[in-house]
């Protein structure tokens, strides 16, 4: 699957040496070579767009519960090259979050403000609370086991891709697994596919189930990459260990939603 890159205001989250992977955070990377999701189209209506600020950055993230979303860290780090460090609370620049739009000139899904940051300090992931309940839009389900060698998931965001610096379709593509570690994955995109930027924090999937999110990629094909850099090889967030800690946050104190 391309690459999907994507980004309003374009900060990637770290743009290492050559041969070094980038951050596919700060603004949203989206997906390279990857496939327009047809509005029609609910498998991944899960997704959700993040803009941090006025347009700093914008990333991708899923939904987990009706309260809350999971996306990566470094959609929120001060400068993500160096840490992926976010501290816990309200969000230092206010944070909108569009849920359930496959084209976001639309009007399906929900819009909602993050107001709250859960991070963890093992790895490139965040809980982030909505200020309302999402009912119109089911959360993705949680996978009990890490992604094997040689499996292939799709992944989804609303970053750039080969063509276009903003778009306003959510695009999907497919990696193959080349390696697990306790955390993340290593993976190659499919097919010339490559998460680009603004696609960091979006859902990888694995027989329907949320395996990870979107953390680092090479982004070869991405609009704006130097042409040199071909490689789709990236990194994901693994979070197929964390269903029972995200239930326990989610499940801690209900919002209640008086506008039903």
């Amino acid at each position: 699957m391309p690459s999907i890159r994507r980004s309003r205001s374009a900060v990637l989250g770290a743009v290492l040496t050559a041969g070094s992977l980038a951050l596919s955070t700060a603004a949203a990377v989206a997906v390279t070579g990857g496939t327009p999701v047809a509005d029609s189209d609910t498998t991944h209506a899960y997704t959700a767009q993040i803009t941090v600020g006025a347009h700093d950055r914008g990333c991708s993230a899923v939904l987990v519960d009706a309260e809350w979303l999971l996306t990566a860290a470094s959609c929120f780090a001060e400068d993500p090259a160096a840490s992926l460090a976010v501290p816990a609370g309200v969000p230092a620049r206010t944070t909108t979050a569009v849920i359930g739009r496959s084209d976001l000139s639309g009007t399906q899904g929900a819009e909602r403000r993050v107001v709250e940051i859960v991070p963890r300090t093992d790895r490139d992931v965040v809980l982030a609370r909505l200020n309302r309940p999402v009912t119109n839009v089911t959360p993705a389900q949680l996978a009990t086991t890490a992604p094997a060698a040689g499996a292939e998931l799709t992944f989804a965001g609303y970053g750039r891709t080969d063509t276009v610096w903003a778009p306003l379709e959510l695009h999907t593509g497919t990696y193959t697994v080349d390696s697990t570690a306790a955390t993340s994955a290593g993976v190659t995109g499919k097919d010339g596919a490559a998460a680009c930027m603004g696609d960091t924090g979006g859902p990888v999937v694995s027989g329907g189930k949320l395996v990870g999110l979107n953390s680092q990629s090479f982004q070869g094909g991405c609009l704006g990459v130097d042409e040199t850099q071909t490689s789709t090889a990236g990194v994901i967030a693994r979070v197929d260990d964390l269903a029972s800690s995200i239930d326990e946050k989610a499940g801690a104190t209900r919002i209640v939603d008086f506008n039903g």
